[in-house]
């Protein structure tokens, strides 16, 4: 028996005539251009005169690597959308290296959509130059730029403009996997000489002491950075990095640990191979003990079902003291300057931005740059607390040269830190190449 037989058995003949009667009369009242809708979801939910939303892409470049990282924004994403039917965002992942090989093309080309994430400093600069980038002093909310911690804002501000809204602090931290370095004896290094010291120690019962990788993202040239600035201190490393400043003793000191490392076979054995990936799951998988890396994928280690749970500490870069810390607010969110909609655009970055931020607190997977009630420290959150702690005690941030020095003198130290890594030249090469 099909659907309708079965309906017209089920209901006397007088009820299904008024019950067609009055559905008629319904859409008669409705008018005949009126179509109706019956479902709600984020892709079809229309604005609230029942027009469709306007759609506003928006990139962003985190991977599954970065899970809980990526995961809070998402949620920021999910949970605007959920509460704005006149407006949708629609986030698009890209892979970091592709990502950073993506970006100066499209903003170039006028290619980006309507919201992204843009790197700060002098890489941003280059973008506000061209004209890409919109103001967003003519349409931020004076409520929202309270909620934004001081100085949070200096890498995104040029001639008084304010060209993007970051979501937390980037800091490069040591993390040292405890239970390895007591089951090998060996104590947390502080200095050069301990970190060498303690290598020596791993590689000698056949342990890669370091993860690293040969990635643009989170890879050797942290370690390069740091060495340096632990030697020179931050703002000689960056005077030298521009050209601005002759290479130092002391600057040329941190190059040649960088070295020294590599070539005792501190990045492992074929360290050219080594991708972000598996840099992470070998430290992940306690199979190697320290890793200098990016203060979120603190957030993952802090999972209850994560293999390094309760497992990490995190500690300053032997022979900084704590005194500098590399990283500082190297990432945020620009509006493009040809998006159609640009107040709804601004005001729909300072709702996601912080609502990320917040999230990225909760999870303890970043240093927030917007204002939150203080919560009570949770037992499980004492990594966290040594990050944060280690932020705020630094004295000097240094910015990763890449996004400080932006542009053509970004692309000349890219090449010459890949063929210090690969071997083609040596220390002082590298340290005489900066100053031309």
């Amino acid at each position: 028996m099909d659907r309708k037989k079965a309906l017209s058995k089920a209901l006397p003949s007088k009820v299904v005539l008024w019950a067609v009667a009055l559905l008629t009369a319904l859409l008669l009242a409705a008018g005949p251009l009126r179509i109706w809708k019956v479902w709600d979801t984020a892709e079809d939910r229309g604005g609230k005169s029942g027009e469709e939303p306007v759609v506003m892409r928006l990139w962003y470049p985190w991977t599954d690597e970065e899970k809980i990282y990526k995961k809070a924004f998402l949620d920021a994403v999910d949970k605007y959308n959920k509460s704005h039917e006149e407006i949708q965002i629609k986030a698009e992942g890209i892979a970091t290296r592709l990502y950073r090989e993506k970006l100066p093309s499209a903003i170039a080309s006028n290619d980006t959509p309507d919201i992204y994430l843009c790197y700060t400093n002098a890489y941003l600069k280059t973008a506000v130059d061209s004209g890409k980038v919109l103001r967003l002093n003519d349409y931020l909310d004076s409520k929202a730029e309270d909620k934004i911690l001081p100085e949070m804002l200096d890498e995104m501000t040029f001639d008084g403009g304010i060209y993007g809204l970051g979501f937390a602090r980037d800091a490069g931290i040591f993390f040292v996997n405890n239970e390895m370095f007591r089951e090998y004896g060996c104590g947390v290094p502080e200095s050069w000489e301990e970190l060498l010291a303690v290598c020596r120690v791993f590689l000698d019962n056949g342990i890669v002491p370091l993860a690293c990788s040969a990635d643009t993202d989170r890879g050797y040239r942290m370690y390069l950075e740091a060495l340096c600035m632990s030697e020179a201190g931050g703002r000689e490393c960056l005077e030298i990095a521009a050209g601005e400043k002759e290479p130092s003793e002391a600057f040329l000191r941190g190059v040649s640990h960088f070295c020294e490392l590599r070539d005792m076979g501190a990045f492992g054995s074929t360290p050219l191979k080594n991708t972000t990936g598996w840099a992470d799951e070998e430290f992940n998988l306690s199979r190697i003990p320290m890793y200098f890396t990016k203060n979120r994928l603190a957030g993952n280690f802090l999972q209850q079902n994560s293999p390094l749970y309760g497992k990490i500490s995190a500690v300053p870069f032997p022979g900084s003291s704590g005194d500098s810390i590399l990283g500082g607010v190297s990432e945020a969110f620009v509006v493009n300057a040809a998006a159609k909609n640009p107040r709804e655009a601004v005001e729909a970055l300072s709702e996601l931005m912080y609502d990320f931020s917040g999230n990225l607190k909760e999870s303890r997977a970043g240093i927030p740059v917007w204002l939150f009630e203080d919560t009570d420290a949770e037992e499980d959150a004492t990594l966290y607390n040594e990050i944060a702690e280690m932020d705020l005690q630094a004295e000097e941030t240094m910015p990763y040269w890449e996004f400080y020095l932006g542009g053509k003198r970004a692309e000349y130290f890219m090449r010459a830190s890949g063929k210090l890594y690969r071997k083609e030249i040596s220390a002082e090469e590298f340290a005489e190449s900066l100053s031309r």
